[in-house]
């Protein structure tokens, strides 16, 4: 985790700090207290195991608590969502934000999500690909799930002109790419979104994009890296066919 991501996760602590875990919590009868909140009741926030928050991140507002009780457990959840220990997809968690209304809150609680959203998609591009790696994707879709216009996140991807970043790129692509339909579909959590996935369908689908893929195939080609190789391929394949190209 890079400096600036730790910095926006301890704003949120701090912003969030005010906000105490309730003695009394509605959820549904078929939800085992014990399962979804006994971490929650047992351990001091910061020390709050993943697997004692996987249930509670599932259900979160739908069926167990308020937006109280996320605003109090809301810094623990996103830390160990973009420490990838959390078993519900990023995209589960951020939604429980636009479910509890996230946009009306105080500014400063506002301000301090804003903050993290930024710092979190700039490490995700910072991080190198390991192997099929969708992260890429999977926060813009996770965005997406807390109603965010995508806009500043692109603009920020396409500002990047390093390799990290076009590897994401090439990732991406491959991601959303459907061959049996020859186009890139949004589908899945992106259903609940068609505004937003449409807004990355275009941006990615433009000849824009086509050069920044075989800047880095070439770049890839140069460091001997079969598996990045075959990640370009694929990708420029895809695109070339959206593109008529």
């Amino acid at each position: 985790m890079n400096e600036t991501l730790h910095g926006a996760i301890e704003r949120l602590y701090e912003v969030f700090s005010s906000y105490a875990m309730p003695a009394h919590v509605d959820m549904s009868p078929y939800r085992d207290p014990d399962r979804v909140l006994g971490a929650l009741r047992t351990f001091p926030l910061r020390s709050v195991p993943s697997d004692g928050l996987d249930a509670y991140a599932f259900c979160a507002i739908t069926t167990v608590g308020d937006e109280n009780l996320l605003r109090y457990a809301l810094p623990r959840l996103l830390e160990l969502m973009v420490r990838r220990e959390l078993l519900p997809n990023e995209e589960i968690v951020l939604s429980k934000l636009e479910l509890a209304g996230w946009r009306t809150w105080p500014e400063p609680e506002y301000a301090a999500l804003e903050m993290f959203f930024d710092a979190w998609w700039v490490s995700v591009l910072d991080t190198s690909l390991d192997g099929s790696d969708w992260r890429a994707e999977t926060a813009l879709c996770a965005f997406a799930q807390a109603n965010l216009s995508l806009t500043r996140f692109l603009q920020v991807w396409e500002a990047r002109e390093d390799v990290t970043a076009t590897n994401h790129l090439a990732s991406t692509v491959r991601a959303l790419y459907d061959s049996e339909r020859g186009e890139l579909v949004t589908t899945n959590f992106w259903d609940a979104r068609p505004g937003q996935g449409a807004q990355v369908r275009l941006w990615l689908a433009r000849p824009e994009m086509l050069t920044r893929l075989e800047d880095g195939e070439r770049q890839a080609d140069k460091r001997d890296d079969e598996e990045l190789m075959e990640n370009y391929e694929m990708a420029l394949a895809a695109l070339r066919i959206v593109l008529g190209a």
